[in-house]
């Protein structure tokens, strides 16, 4: 009888394979509300797949779904937005008073956003927000969604500081 190793289909896909179904899985979209959950949870499968989770900040970038923050400990926020790095992110979700916070994340990392779709809760009024980051170049921008964009005047200067890709 012969001994065979049996080896699971996580250990037999290459890295770079996995990491892009992982990606795929954390982009947006609209039917699933909570791409952080898959992403949790495929790091717990094995050691494999947690280094390769850990080790992407573009990855986390694409979680960056704002609702998901609302009612989050701050601690945990603040790890999910360090896993961030220097990778692109991916904005999306409603603005609320417990989520507002997060967009002054963006002020600093403002040169890694690719895609940024929010919308105000039409519920609970946000404080004012200082908009003045849109006149920062925008290297890495694809996509901008804001609604209702009420922004403070942005005194005449052109958005993206005229530094944005065409797509």
């Amino acid at each position: 009888m012969h001994n065979y190793a049996i080896a699971s289909t996580g250990r037999i896909l290459p890295p770079e394979l996995l990491l892009e179904v992982f990606m795929q899985n954390a982009a947006y979209h609209e039917t699933d509300d909570w791409p952080i959950d898959t992403t949790l949870n495929c790091s717990q499968v094995c050691k494999l797949w947690r280094m390769i989770i850990l080790g992407c900040s573009s990855l986390w970038g694409r979680l960056m779904q704002v609702h998901m923050f609302e009612g989050m400990q701050r601690s945990w926020t603040e790890t999910i937005l360090s896993r961030t790095g220097n990778g692109s992110l991916w904005v999306h979700g409603f603005l609320s008073l417990d989520t507002h916070y997060v967009l002054q994340y963006l002020v600093d990392k403002w040169e890694n956003v690719e895609t940024m779709n929010v919308e105000e809760c039409a519920t609970v009024r946000t404080p004012p927000f200082n908009w003045s980051f849109l006149l920062k170049e925008a290297p890495n921008l694809q996509s901008l969604s804001v609604f209702p964009f009420q922004p403070t005047p942005l005194s005449g200067s052109p958005l993206f500081n005229n530094v944005a890709p065409e797509v």
